[in-house]
């Protein structure tokens, strides 16, 4: 009876599995379409994507952003966002940005990322100890800015942008770690900022995820940033998944908890086994 009894706990445990494989698909918080291909932008655990909200928040973030390069969507920690909505003063912390170029092209195949690749390879290995003048450039724009729309005069300077180590280097997406001081003059405040910035492969189309944390404090920060930006370019593949793909990955799952069930309750039978034979052998001697 106890096998019968094992092997009914095996099937549910099976089928509570494949019904959490199915509940773990992604959902979208909103979509866009970059050059005529339509991109799922997730849903992402303790983030809420703030894109479309608030017109002059929007104006604000794009500020951040190269000329040449097109905002996606920013996902902001929803702790600073309601630490942000009764002190606005301290801004947030923990954010992450979705970027594509304006003028962009459809990748080429594998051969296409791979070129991408190699020269976001280049440029992160130059970046060891850069001031990127570029970067300089853009944040004054963003004083000016700031001056001009809030009569502020906040004054933002970033040091040396140094490239710590490579992230993730996989068919679809590249990304390093890197870290850069900032100081803001009208606020006499300095910090460390860490990042990972990866280029992603989405369905042909090249994306730029963004993932920081400013007021860098130690290790527990850089594992953050580090596990967050993964995640986040992990859930971003999948949103964008075709159904093949998806319903592939989610048999692969529940394959690999079959066989682990199978093992763990050939383990226990195999334990039953040995105690009912211990049983067996004592009722004979008696």
């Amino acid at each position: 009876m106890k096998p019968l009894y094992l092997l009914s706990i095996f099937i549910a445990m099976v089928a509570a599995t494949f019904i959490a494989a199915k509940a773990a698909d992604v959902k979208v918080a909103r979509k866009e379409m970059v050059l005529a291909e339509e991109i799922n932008l997730p849903l992402y655990r303790n983030f809420d994507e703030v894109t479309g909200r608030s017109v002059e928040f929007d104006a604000l973030m794009q500020q951040f952003v190269p000329g040449d390069t097109r905002l996606l969507a920013v996902y902001i920690d929803k702790d600073d966002l309601e630490v942000l909505s009764s002190e606005p003063h301290k801004g947030f912390q923990k954010y992450i940005m979705v970027q594509t170029m304006k003028q962009g092209s459809v990748l080429d195949g594998a051969a296409g990322f791979a070129r991408a690749k190699e020269a976001f390879i280049k440029q992160m290995e130059a970046a060891q100890e850069s001031t990127m003048p570029e970067v300089g450039n853009m944040m004054d724009n963003v004083s000016d800015y700031v001056q001009k729309k809030y009569n502020a005069d906040v004054r933002v300077n970033v040091g040396a942008n140094r490239t710590l180590e490579k992230v993730i280097d996989t068919d679809d997406r590249i990304g390093y770690l890197t870290q850069a001081d900032v100081e803001t003059t009208g606020l006499a405040k300095k910090y460390s900022v860490v990042g990972v910035s990866i280029i992603q492969n989405i369905k042909g189309r090249l994306l730029f995820v963004y993932t920081y944390l400013s007021d860098f404090k130690g290790e527990e920060d850089l594992l953050w940033v580090k596990k967050t930006a993964v995640s986040f370019s992990d859930e971003l593949a999948r949103a964008n998944m075709s159904a093949d793909a998806r319903l592939a990955e989610r048999g692969s799952v529940v394959r690999t908890v079959i066989l682990m069930c199978l093992g763990a309750l050939g383990g226990v039978m195999m334990g039953t086994i040995v105690v009912m034979n211990r049983k067996h052998k004592k009722g004979t001697a008696i």
